[in-house]
């Protein structure tokens, strides 16, 4: 009942001493070309120049010419409001975070999976030498930056701890401390600016990070593509790079990789092929590790008898976007027997032949029988070779 949203949004506003000036809510899904949403205002203060009766349901969806044009006609003109007005600061676990939600996307839900992520890369099993390593961490669609300020904050904290820890044993021999790279790309330009924003707002050393707006396919491919492979794609495409913000792109090879974008992270892997299988060897001799992918995608069971069939249908889904299998003659005979040669789940291939050393988490659901799925998989020399159609190795 929308009188009763309105009756929590003017509680809410009246006890937040000031602090808030509009309550909102989400209205539809996420959609658009930067995931925003439509919202609906339920209270305002004076000040914000908003009303309750200037919904605004005009942040990206494209809405048919008649709907238009009969709001245009109410007098209702709620398409001309500032949206820097729908401007806010989310705190969580003691990260600023600045962003508008008018034109960025933002999910408070997800804070529970940022603390296992940051859990996973802060507190792995190889935890003994991850204060003792640089450590590098790219997020291919990285919104406001939430995840990786809070990386920063907390790597941040870790280090100063053991420095203190460790003051009383020190000599005069100075030993540079580790360091922390993060390499964030967003396709919204307005997220980026929050991001920036976000970094000055925490006090965070604005070098460790290295933002960019791109497409996430191209920058996905520059991650790992060695000198001259980069140089060739940067002539082919110059006319693209044009519309981007994109700074030079590392010589390390990261650590950890972020993609979540459940509707086509998975999708984006292709670009897995241009990476140097050279690099990669080198990184696993130096650091004793492979880059590691974090994918997130949707999911949705297969069989109600296996609990983990889910899990299963998501590895499948990333596999086929690495790997595609390719199906026999004899497996599309009608009179063969489907059920010998074509394999069920793909996780033992990648783990057997490959060496991935694949993971998965459920996340959330998000309607009857579909879940949020986390991937989790290791970029291997032989993984690369075979994405590039070289069987040799």
């Amino acid at each position: 009942n929308y009188h009763h949203q309105q009756l929590i949004g003017q509680v809410l506003l009246e006890t937040s001493n000031g602090t808030i000036d509009v309550v909102v809510q989400k209205v539809g899904q996420v959609s658009g070309k930067y995931r925003t949403y439509d919202y609906q205002v339920l209270a305002s203060s004076p000040s914000s120049q908003i009303t309750t009766e200037t919904t605004t349901t005009t942040t990206t969806k494209n809405k048919k010419k008649k709907k238009k044009a009969k709001k245009k006609n109410d007098s209702n003109e709620h398409d001309d409001y500032d949206t820097s007005l729908m401007e806010t600061t989310v705190v969580e676990d003691g990260v600023t975070v600045h962003l508008n939600v008018a034109e960025c996307y933002w999910c408070t839900r997800l804070s529970g999976e940022r603390q296992e992520v940051l859990n996973e890369i802060l507190y792995s099993t190889n935890n003994d030498k991850s204060l003792q390593q640089d450590l590098v961490v790219a997020d291919v669609f990285c919104g406001v930056g939430a995840i990786c300020l809070l990386l920063a904050k907390k790597r941040q904290q870790l280090l100063q701890q053991q420095q203190n820890s460790t003051t009383i044993a020190t000599t005069s021999t100075t030993i540079s401390p580790p360091t922390t790279k993060i390499i964030a790309n967003d396709w919204n330009p307005k997220a980026i600016e929050y991001f920036h924003s976000s970094i000055r707002a925490n006090h965070l050393d604005p070098n460790q990070f290295q933002l960019s707006c791109q497409e996430a396919y191209d920058f996905l491919m520059d991650l790992g593509c060695n000198d001259n492979e980069r140089d060739n794609e940067n002539d082919s495409s110059s006319s693209s790079s044009s519309l981007s913000t994109t700074a030079k792109m590392p010589l390390e090879l990261p650590d950890h990789v972020l993609m979540n974008f459940p509707l086509e992270a998975p999708k984006f892997l292709g670009a897995l092929r241009w990476w140097s299988w050279e690099q990669v060897q080198a990184k696993k001799d130096a650091s004793s590790t492979y880059p590691r992918f974090h994918v997130y995608t949707f999911a949705r069971a297969t069989s109600s008898d296996d609990a983990n069939d889910v899990e299963e249908v998501a590895v499948d889904i990333v596999a086929d976007e690495l790997l595609p299998y390719i199906t026999t003659m004899a497996e599309n005979d009608d009179d063969c027997d489907e059920t010998d040669d074509t394999p069920k789940h793909r996780r033992r291939e990648l783990n057997e032949e490959f060496n991935a050393n694949v993971s998965t988490r459920l996340v959330r659901d998000v309607a009857p029988g579909k879940v949020v799925v986390c991937v989790g998989f290791s970029l291997t020399p032989k993984l690369i070779r075979y994405m590039q159609g070289d069987y040799r190795y």
